[in-house]
């Protein structure tokens, strides 16, 4: 049995306790608002799942205990903060930190990196689609080599984000948290990155090359005490010359979350939420088309990140991990590349050659 201690009661913290406590391991769950902890014992795990389970032991003062998995799941702009004073602590077997992994400008990023080189800590993110039944299952086609050589991918996660305050009643709109501000890791390009970071995993999946260009063109909301993109639109291109596009926005309903992979002979649809109950893939060729749905709930979304989490704890090494810190860290520089390339007006390169670093955005 593990022990696990998850920063922040809202969301995210309700779906991993539950997934873990599935497991049956010891469950911490801190968080600095006493509102919030009362919150999720009361209205979101039972509305959820269907009744408070007392295993999970609420604190509102943090402790100085070892913990085999730490989760970092408060907003983003203090994500590394957090992560830094765990590191130089008491670092865990595995630290998950939820996306977007830090700010766009990557604060503290610099110091993170120092301080998990002096642990043995192995650092994974909340990019969870990549490890989904219909993920996997593409995957499996996409070997076959159906469509042949792969001409483009096109990758969209649009959705009006009333449905995120519909389920967080007490948020009442974007300025109540830090979904209404782009640097602080919300807006459309931070909060709804699930698009860059599947297209940035088949792209590696099909060994395209890394994203190491990106033109984009960004619509930003400044009223009501807010400043953030509602709508962002990537063009992008790999290390060996895939060109694609990647859209993303909090406006669209109903919503579109799903990747498209042109090829020679065909095409592969990657559908998240295709519908209430399912996700799916798609695959066609000039003869035939065929879909296949896969059957879930909420709670499923996460199974995939749940199991890879218990092979780490047990010393399982992982050659290509899809929720690994160096993919992580280079949807961060996409991101980051975005908002420079809608201030200046122009494609921006990225050099990986030089590090997670705004430096290597030119």
């Amino acid at each position: 049995m593990f022990s696990v201690k998850i920063y922040g009661a809202g969301s995210i913290g309700n779906h991993y306790a539950y997934a873990f406590r599935k497991k049956s391991w010891n469950i911490k769950v801190f968080d600095t608002d006493p509102k919030a902890l009362l919150r999720m014992k009361n209205l979101l795990y039972p509305n959820r799942y269907g009744k408070w389970d007392p295993e999970i032991k609420l604190m509102n003062q943090d402790d100085n205990k070892y913990y085999d998995l730490i989760i970092i799941g408060t907003p983003p702009d203090t994500h590394l903060q957090i992560a830094n004073k765990v590191l130089k602590n008491l670092p865990p077997k595995v630290l998950h930190i939820e996306k977007p992994f830090c700010t766009p400008d990557l604060k503290n990023l610099d110091l993170f990196m120092k301080n998990l080189k002096k642990t043995h800590t192995k650092v994974i993110s909340g990019y969870n689609h990549t490890l989904t039944k219909n993920t996997k299952f593409a995957e499996r086609l996409l070997k076959k080599n159906i469509i042949g050589k792969i001409l483009t991918i096109t990758s969209y996660n649009r959705e009006y984000w009333k449905t995120i305050f519909d389920a967080h009643p007490w948020i009442k709109g974007p300025s109540d948290s830090y979904l209404g501000f782009t640097k602080r890791g919300g807006g459309s390009l931070c909060e709804h990155s699930h698009a860059i970071n599947i297209w940035q995993h088949f792209a590696n999946f099909l060994n395209l090359g890394k994203v190491n260009k990106v033109n984009a063109n960004l619509n930003f909301t400044k009223k009501n005490k807010v400043n953030h993109d509602n709508l962002c639109m990537l063009n992008v291109e790999t290390e060996k010359g895939i060109l694609g596009n990647i859209i993303q926005d909090v406006i669209t309903w109903p919503s579109q979350k799903y990747l498209r992979i042109e090829g020679i002979k065909g095409f592969l649809e990657w559908h998240t939420n295709y519908t209430d109950d399912y996700d799916a893939v798609k695959i066609g060729t000039r003869k035939k088309e065929k879909i296949y749905k896969f059957k879930k709930k909420r709670p499923d979304d996460f199974k995939g990140q749940v199991e890879v989490i218990h092979k780490l704890l047990k010393g399982k090494n992982f050659k290509n991990l899809s929720i690994s810190l160096n993919q992580t860290l280079e949807t961060m520089m996409i991101i980051s590349a975005a908002l420079k390339s809608n201030k200046e007006k122009r494609k921006i390169n990225i050099n990986y050659k030089r590090g997670f670093t705004l430096k290597s955005l030119k």
